[in-house]
């Protein structure tokens, strides 16, 4: 396991076989051999739009729901490193010049 502030370097492929050679700097150490890392590049790539869903549809069935504490991912690097949210809680995020909080 790396150290927190030590870069990581992912390697590996995408979904297109392109090669991913991405430095990250270790920001918390999470557990179970994982990490949560901030990229050090652009990790802009292609998106799997093989699976598409309508925006109104029914809520999923009560028996799979899961039960588990897990994080909701924002994908805002600052409030996902800082202050993650809990998955299935009720949030409020304002974010802009002069909110302040």
């Amino acid at each position: 396991m790396p150290n927190i502030y030590n870069d990581l370097v992912v390697k590996g492929r995408d979904t297109t076989g392109q090669p991913i050679n991405v430095t990250c700097e270790v920001q918390q150490l999470l557990g179970n051999n994982r990490v949560r890392a901030v990229a050090m590049s652009a990790i802009d790539g292609p998106v799997d739009t093989r699976t598409t869903s309508p925006i109104h549809r029914s809520a999923p069935a009560f028996t799979t729901l899961d039960t588990k504490l897990s994080i909701f991912e924002t994908g805002i690097k600052v409030i996902d490193l800082l202050a993650p949210y809990r998955r299935g809680g009720k949030i409020g995020l304002f974010w802009g010049a002069g909110v302040g909080k």
